[in-house]
């Protein structure tokens, strides 16, 4: 899993009109499959916000800021995690085994649906439990750096990458 993590120049854009619109954001971590590397082109984003309690609550009520393909989990105690906006999502870092390896990564204990192979010609079996199973996967988490330095990088139509280096990026808007 080498694979570069990097956020589009829209996504950028919008964490920087989030943190300027709204105070109080503490920490922006990317975590999920962009963070791992292993995203389709349809994934969403998936965001841990730790923040004060004033952007808890102003956050919720911007619609004008929420966004279909981004689940922005927040915290205000750092400990327990809320969907702002969308299918409601609550997750506990301690339930995670969240665990910092450095200032700008950490890793966590993840879940992922795994579909079990079924032959399309046969009728859909009606007991779920052969429809697939839960594979615990160990993930990792990207701090993101939202500050000036990536604010330019948009300007210069480059793809931000999460280490603070950029790149041209002809993929403008995912």
């Amino acid at each position: 899993m080498n694979k570069r993590r990097a956020l589009s120049p829209t996504i950028v854009c919008w964490l920087n009109c989030v943190s300027a619109a709204i105070p109080g954001i503490r920490e922006i971590w990317l975590i999920g499959s962009r963070a791992i590397g292993t995203e389709r082109v349809d994934s969403d984003y998936d965001f841990l916000v730790f923040a004060e309690e004033k952007f808890w609550s102003t956050i919720q009520e911007r619609g004008d800021l929420h966004r279909t393909d981004v689940d922005f989990l927040v915290s205000t105690d750092g400990n327990n995690f809320q969907s702002a906006w969308g299918c409601k999502k609550t997750v506990a870092l301690s339930k995670l085994n969240w665990k910092l390896t450095s200032d700008t990564t950490a890793t966590y204990e993840g879940q992922k649906w795994i579909v079990d192979a079924h032959d399309p010609d046969e009728e859909a079996p009606y007991d779920t439990s052969s429809l697939g199973n839960i594979q615990h996967i160990q993930c990792i988490g990207v701090k993101v750096n939202i500050g000036a330095a990536i604010v330019s990088t948009i300007r210069d139509s480059r793809m931000c990458w999460l280490d603070g280096s950029s790149a041209l990026t002809s993929q403008q808007g995912q």
